[in-house]
């Protein structure tokens, strides 16, 4: 019988920091999303083409790309926890300023301020989470303090 010493099964709660990683991003960027519709209804007037419509969705969802390409790379130099951390912490920064400012961001005279301000946030969500969760661990996983070996 294999005896775990109790101050190894604490030291690192690891399925629930996944889990945990996983959920948390999706969360705000989930409930952030609501933003783009604010900034196409200010962009496109009413009774516009669904063509129209689409094009600047498509031109929002842009914004993607410089926070994955960066954050690709970034991972690559700092490490995907570094990454995960500064993504995930300035993008709660730049989302508190955004919902703080809304009254003012969601007026139509803003939309240009606002849609740069959105697209920062969702490249952050990019640079950090969206590249990083799927790496949690180095390639050589290390036993876990739960598993015994032998």
């Amino acid at each position: 019988m294999v005896h775990l010493r109790r101050s190894s099964r604490l030291q690192r709660p690891w399925p629930l920091g996944c889990a945990d990683q996983a959920r948390l991003p999706k969360f705000s960027t989930y409930s952030f999303g609501i933003y783009s519709s604010t900034i196409l209804d200010n962009i496109s007037p009413p009774g516009s083409p669904l063509t129209t419509v689409f094009g600047w969705n498509v031109a929002i969802n842009l914004f993607y790309l410089p926070g994955s390409i960066l954050g690709a790379k970034a991972s690559d130099i700092f490490g995907p926890k570094w990454c995960l951390i500064v993504g995930v912490g300035l993008q709660s920064i730049i989302g508190f300023i955004m919902a703080a400012c809304y009254p003012r961001l969601s007026q139509p005279g803003m939309v240009g301020t606002f849609a740069v301000v959105f697209g920062i946030f969702i490249s952050l969500g990019e640079f950090g989470p969206g590249n990083n969760i799927g790496r949690p661990f180095p390639p050589v996983v290390p036993p876990l303090p739960s598993r015994p070996t032998r």
